[in-house]
């Protein structure tokens, strides 16, 4: 009877994470597309150099949400998913704390970074900074969302948003505006957004107890701290790249690279989305001593299922990309290294699922440490080799180095994952 009740419990949680993670595959698509869909107006409106502008803004500005999170969204995450009445306290910690450290992060790019790259760039960065505080609301409600396993009703959230973006982006640059106004409607839809994600807690019936007190906001912070440093080394590994060439190698240089990356990162949406289904149901598995031998075939299968999926979007595209190029971007962007640059970082998807599956099961296995290390030491790699190469080679320098680094990435995390299996494994001999 156990082994029956087992069976369908595993059936029952793979067909969850082939829902949410289909769920989350069609949504995102459909967000990225709304963004390429801007970025191919922008292109042709105001060219590279105007795509680089656009980019750069809201590449700074994410950097700027993920030092002002803190490490909150995985950590509540990981927590609502443990513990569903653990929402309405904790969201009242974590709110306040979130609005207050973005304000202060909004401040710092509008004034400070915005110097550093020049007077044609600030207007674009200190716009781009009003949507700080908003995203903030935004993500308390996003996590508790993905991890009541509503991916639907999360996916469906970003989608919007990123639509309303994009096209009063592509409205304006029609009516003869240029990338300035673009950012500009980047605030105003997470405005909106912010709303919506307040709306939802009223109605789903959640008060946040809103407090400050330093000892309860203290131990937020320590528990979050490890999410927070692989979280900023994240985000820094992936927008690196794309800084260092705006600052030295100037706007169209960049711009055809900040092309290339936005296709890449439409590739990488897939194996996103199945990730994305598979954490909350990692991080249930993990809780129980019983259900790690549940936790250990999901993670297996779920690594088979990404490594092929990665390999199948990567040789498509070595083989598309030229195609996709001239579709997006216009005839005229194949005189570019776009085509050449998306072909290699094509090469990074199988890098990239490998090391992001082994990351989250360290972070379900509160390992989460060990992931922020190698977080560190491939970010602090990536910025040494782009500010000594970048200068001289460009973009080719840029896309090494990223490829580089995601095989760093993935040797660190895998073998931080057989030390963990290995000692998973004898837990489990030990309970027999």
């Amino acid at each position: 009877m156990n082994g029956v009740r087992a069976l369908l419990a595993a059936r029952g949680g793979a067909v969850r994470i082939g829902r949410n993670a289909v769920s989350l595959g069609i949504l995102q698509v459909g967000g990225s597309l709304a963004t390429m869909a801007l970025a191919a107006v922008l292109t042709r409106r105001v060219g590279f150099g105007g795509l680089n502008r656009t980019l750069l803004a809201l590449s700074a500005e994410a950097i700027a949400a993920a030092v002002a999170d803190l490490g909150l969204s995985t950590y509540l995450m990981r927590e609502f998913a443990r513990d569903a009445n653990a929402a309405e306290r904790l969201i009242g910690l974590a709110l306040p704390v979130k609005l207050l450290t973005s304000l202060a992060a909004a401040t710092v790019l509008a004034t400070l970074v915005g110097a550093i790259f020049g007077p044609q760039r600030w207007p674009m960065l200190a716009l781009a900074a009003l949507a700080l505080p908003f995203e903030a609301a935004i993500a308390v409600t996003i996590v508790w969302l993905k991890a009541r396993q509503e991916m639907h009703v999360s996916s469906a959230a970003q989608l919007a948003l990123r639509w309303l973006f994009a096209a009063g982006g592509i409205v304006l640059l029609l009516l003869g505006l240029d990338e300035r106004a673009v950012i500009a409607t980047w605030p105003a839809a997470n405005l909106l957004g912010a709303l919506w994600a307040w709306r939802v807690l009223v109605r789903r019936g959640i008060k946040p107890q809103w407090s400050l007190a330093t000892g309860a906001v203290s131990q937020l912070l320590r528990s979050a701290t490890p999410f927070a440093v692989t979280s900023v080394a994240a985000m820094l590994y992936r927008r690196l790249d794309l800084l260092v060439l705006s600052l030295f190698r100037g706007d169209a240089e960049a711009g055809a690279y900040g092309a290339a990356y936005r296709m890449y990162e439409l590739l990488t949406l897939p194996t996103v989305a199945l990730l994305d289904a598979l954490f909350p149901e990692l991080a249930r598995r993990a809780v129980a001593d019983a259900s790690r031998a549940a936790l250990l075939s999901a993670y297996r299968l779920g690594r088979r299922v990404l490594l092929s999926l990665a390999g199948a979007i990567s040789l498509a595209t070595l083989v598309l990309a030229p195609t996709a190029v001239r579709i997006v971007y216009g005839a005229g962007a194949l005189a570019s290294d776009s085509v050449a640059l998306l072909r290699l970082l094509a090469l990074a998807l199988p890098l990239a699922a490998g090391y992001l599956l082994a990351g989250h099961l360290l972070i379900v296995l509160n390992r989460q440490r060990r992931v922020s290390h190698a977080m560190v030491v491939a970010t602090m790699g990536s910025g040494v080799f782009n500010l000594l190469l970048v200068p001289r080679f460009g973009h080719w320098a840029a896309v090494a180095v990223s490829l580089l680094c995601e095989l760093l990435l993935l040797l660190l995390l895998r073998w931080m994952v057989r030390q963990a299996l290995a000692d998973l494994s004898a837990t489990l001999e030990s309970q027999r």
